[in-house]
C-alpha cells in the first residue's frame, strides 16, 4: 500500500497549489480536491490530510468556498471537525453545542436556546483563521459524479491504509475528539477502510491526470527552506528563547515539555535559529548563555526578559 500512496503523494505534490486567498474562477467546476496541512510531511513530500469532492453538478468551487470562506460549520463537516479540535483541545464544554446540527426549523426549536451566537461566531472565526493559515490544496477535474465518488473513495482508502503515511506528533488533528481522525491522520471519517487502489489502477489514474497537461507546481525557495527546517527540527537538550518583535519580549524556556516549546516551528514570519519580521526561536546550551544573549542583544534594549517555564 505504501508504494501506491507514495505515487499519489508525488503526483498531487506536482499539481498546481492553491492557498487562501485564491481565485475561485481558476477552480474546475467538477472534480476532486486534495488538502495539505502546514508542517505535515509523508513520503518526502507534503502530507495529504483530506480528500474531498462535491455532489451536485458544477459545485467544486462552491464546496471550497464552504470550507475556506463561509462561517457555517453545518455546511462543511471539515469546518465542523476543525472546530471540534479547537474546543476539545481546551476542554471547552461548548463542544456539545458545536456538535449539534441546527439547520431545520425542528432542530432550531429544539436546540436554538443552547446557542451562544456571539461565542459561536468567535469559534467560526478561529476555524476560518486556522484553515486559511494552515491549508493549501490542489484540484483535478472529473466530470462524472459516479467517477468522482469512486476515485475519492479509493484515494481516501489508499492513503488511510498506508503505514508510512502518519501524522507528526504536533498534528492539530490529534486534538480531535473523534478517534477515526486521530488514528487515520486525516480530517475524514468516511471511506477510510474501503477498497484502495491496486498497483495497475494507480498507474492508470496517474496517466489520466497527466493526460490533462496540468502545469507542475514548484515550491518557492522560502517554502522549501521552511519545510526542511521543520522536518529535521529537534528540541532536545536545549534552552529556547522566543524573541517576539511585535510585543518586544524575550521569553526563556527551560522545560522541553512546555507546550510552547513543543509547538516550535519555522514560519514565514518567525525564524527557527534566525530572526525574521516577527522574531523567532534561538537555542542555547545553558540558561546562562540564554540570559546573556537576551540582555546583550543589540536590538532588544527596550525588550522585557522573562522566564516562562
Amino acid at each position: 500500500m505504501s508504494i501506491q500512496c507514495k505515487k499519489l503523494h508525488k503526483l498531487f505534490n506536482s499539481l498546481p497549489r492553491y492557498k487562501y486567498p485564491f481565485d475561485f474562477k481558476k477552480i474546475q467546476l467538477n472534480g476532486i480536491y486534495i488538502l495539505f496541512e502546514k508542517n505535515e510531511f509523508a513520503h518526502g513530500t507534503d502530507r495529504i490530510v483530506r480528500i474531498g469532492t462535491h455532489i451536485g453538478n458544477n459545485l467544486l468551487p462552491s464546496r471550497l468556498r464552504q470550507h475556506f470562506i463561509t462561517p457555517q460549520k453545518d455546511g462543511s463537516i471539515f469546518r465542523k471537525n476543525i472546530g471540534r479540535a479547537i474546543l476539545n483541545k481546551i476542554k471547552d464544554p461548548y463542544l456539545k453545542v458545536w456538535n449539534l446540527a441546527v439547520t431545520t426549523k425542528e432542530s432550531i426549536k429544539k436546540h436554538g436556546h443552547l446557542i451562544n451566537k456571539e461565542y459561536q461566531n468567535q469559534i467560526e472565526n478561529e476555524v476560518s483563521d486556522y484553515i486559511r493559515q494552515n491549508f493549501t490544496f490542489c484540484v483535478f477535474g472529473i466530470e462524472s459524479k459516479e467517477q468522482r465518488k469512486s476515485i475519492e473513495s479509493k484515494l481516501i482508502s489508499t492513503v488511510s491504509q498506508c503505514n508510512e503515511c502518519r501524522p507528526s506528533d504536533n498534528w492539530f488533528g490529534l486534538n480531535s475528539p473523534i478517534e477515526k481522525i486521530r488514528q487515520s491522520g486525516l480530517w475524514l471519517v468516511n471511506e477510510l477502510g474501503k477498497t484502495p487502489f491496486i498497483k495497475n489502477e494507480v498507474d492508470e489514474f496517474i496517466e489520466l491526470i497527466n493526460s490533462k497537461g496540468i502545469k507542475p507546481y514548484k515550491k518557492s525557495m522560502e517554502e522549501a527552506d521552511i519545510q526542511d527546517k521543520n522536518k529535521f527540527f529537534n528540541i532536545e537538550n536545549k534552552i529556547w528563547v522566543n524573541i517576539n518583535k511585535p510585543t518586544k519580549k524575550c521569553t526563556i524556556h527551560t522545560n522541553l515539555s512546555c507546550p510552547y516549546v513543543l509547538s516550535i516551528k519555522e514560519t514565514q514570519r518567525k525564524g527557527l535559529g534566525d530572526l525574521k519580521i516577527d522574531g523567532g526561536w534561538k537555542s542555547f546550551n545553558s540558561y546562562i548563555e540564554a540570559i546573556k544573549y537576551c540582555k546583550e542583544w543589540e536590538e532588544n534594549k527596550s525588550y522585557t526578559v522573562s522566564t516562562c517555564c
